[in-house]
């Protein structure tokens, strides 16, 4: 950073490696310590010791996801101190750090939701967190392998097809934060290109967010349910 004579262009590199590594790593492993909220307690026959408690079922369900997103907390704080260095040096255009940083959060809602969804539902620690690794791995690789087959279709078709081939790829969580803060330029083909990435992440943002909130009233409706 103190030779380079663009510290935001090495700004830029270092934002999205570590944005990526958040959304693809940091993030679904608090979704993994989630998926043992509930059935660890079934496993050690404890629940309905804590359904004797005088404590509504949905805020002991809050508290068992507040206790996953505690541990990502530090993670979080840590990344949003380097967030605020790399925008002192204008590195992340505003707009693809606005889409990066909406894509953070909507991912920290979805994984939590679907740790505890999974753990509700599934018998066995193990049973829940080998669910929840089998979809993010599936959410993280399926896009990136439909583009392929989007790509060779347009070519069929004598197109070039950048906006859709973005957009197909930019559907996967790590894809699109590394594509959204991407530094803009006066090429056309990286125009086109981020264009597709920020439809696509909105698109995802909003799918994220959705998600969150059924599997979250899913949860909570089943847990409230069970042993009544």
């Amino acid at each position: 950073l103190v030779s380079s004579e663009r510290p935001g262009q090495v700004l830029n590199s270092l934002f999205r490696v570590t944005s990526v590594a958040m959304g693809a790593l940091v993030i679904p492993l608090a979704g993994v310590r989630a998926t043992g909220c509930v059935c660890r307690e079934r496993q050690r026959q404890t629940l309905d010791s804590l359904f004797a408690l005088p404590v509504d079922r949905a805020d002991l369900l809050r508290a068992k996801a507040w206790a996953a997103f505690r541990w990502l907390r530090p993670w979080l704080i840590g990344f949003a101190a380097f967030t605020t260095v790399t925008t002192a040096f204008l590195s992340v255009p505003v707009v693809g750090l606005l889409l990066n940083l909406g894509l953070l959060a909507a991912s920290v809602a979805f994984f939590l939701a679907l740790g505890v969804w999974l753990s509700v539902r599934c018998v066995t620690v193990v049973r829940a967190a080998t669910w929840f690794l089998a979809l993010a791995c599936a959410a993280f690789l399926l896009p990136p392998m439909a583009a392929v087959l989007v790509r060779g279709a347009v070519e069929l078709l004598g197109g070039s097809g950048e906006i859709l081939d973005a957009g197909t790829t930019s559907l996967s969580l790590p894809f699109a934060l590394d594509a959204v803060a991407t530094p803009l330029s006066a090429s056309g083909h990286l125009i086109e290109s981020w264009v597709g990435a920020a439809g696509a992440a909105i698109a995802l943002g909003a799918f994220l967010i959705g998600g969150a909130i059924l599997l979250w009233r899913n949860a909570l409706r089943r847990f409230e349910a069970e042993g009544r």
